[in-house]
């Protein structure tokens, strides 16, 4: 870019307020520089990550990014500190100012740190922000945290540091069952590798359609009563919505753990929990959008 870029560094992994407050920094001094606002980041995470690679992308356009560059982690896991700098910061992003947190790593190894990135831009004629932790109740956020949380059913306790609900996000597919067990429309969520899920269980939850959000009931888990031999799936109960679904994108905000899952004798008991889940969900529901 010729007039250059103000680049944020990191992974990036469910955009939370840690992340938001680097994407500030980086607004602060593009608006003012007349520049565009860059993510540099992986297009892979580490383990299990709290979002795909394209709902990273839209959440870091969504907080003010103009322009998101995934690269290859293999492509420069050994490429040296001195060669990150001078070839992909100034050579090929042209950068002008650097955004990274307090504990960013870099460089082969991941053995650069903040201070080297300093000396480094500065040798470049880079200038570097570096952003202090962000904390919550006296927790230092970060996305290995919200992992922790939301592998052990916390969502509600994962919302203050994500800056909103956990999220699961796709296009609905024929074949996907949708109401076929209770008489409710349903969405599956069966592609789930890679992603941190909420530990098994039923969750109220936000069902979003075309920018209407629908209370729903979501169970995370293998379906014990009508099992079909799919594996791990996320099903959505959505209420109050009658409409046709398929090759709709659809979102599901994920409010609180309402119970575990469960075996039921028949499909009318089940669905009878549903209806007492739906309830719960209902409450919670009214009481985050209360608080939004």
């Amino acid at each position: 870019m010729k007039n250059g870029r103000i680049v944020i560094l990191g992974n990036f992994d469910g955009v939370h307020i840690g992340h938001q407050a680097l994407i500030s920094a980086g607004k602060n001094t593009a608006d003012k520089l007349g520049l565009k606002l860059t993510a540099w980041t992986f297009d892979t995470i580490p383990g299990k990550s709290l979002c795909r690679k394209d709902d990273r992308e839209k959440l870091l356009n969504s907080y003010g990014v103009d322009e998101v560059i995934f690269s290859s982690f293999p492509a420069v896991k050994d490429v040296t500190a001195e060669d990150f700098v001078k070839n992909i910061l100034k050579k090929e992003l042209n950068t002008k100012d650097a955004v990274c947190g307090y504990n960013y790593s870099f460089g082969a190894g991941g053995k650069g740190n903040p201070e080297l990135l300093i000396k480094l831009c500065a040798d470049n004629g880079i200038n570097v922000t570096v952003v202090d932790k962000i904390s919550r109740d006296g927790k230092e956020v970060s996305s290995s945290a919200i992992r922790d949380l939301i592998s052990e059913g916390k969502t509600a306790e994962a919302i203050p540091l994500l800056g909103r609900p956990f999220f699961l996000c796709g296009k609905v597919k024929h074949g996907a069952g949708l109401g076929r067990t209770v008489g409710v429309p349903t969405v599956n969520f069966d592609e789930l590798d890679g992603l941190c899920l909420p530990k098994h269980g039923v969750y109220a939850t936000l069902t979003e359609i075309e920018g209407e959000k629908y209370v729903s009931v979501t169970n995370v888990g293998i379906r014990p009563t009508v099992n079909d031999q799919r594996g791990i799936t996320a099903e959505t109960h959505i209420l109050n919505f009658s409409g046709d679904l398929y090759e709709k994108t659809v979102k599901v905000e994920f409010l609180s753990f309402i119970r575990e899952e469960s075996t039921f004798p028949s499909l009318e008991a089940l669905s009878e929990q549903i209806k007492i889940d739906s309830k719960t969900a209902v409450q919670t529901a009214k009481n985050y959008l209360r608080k939004e």
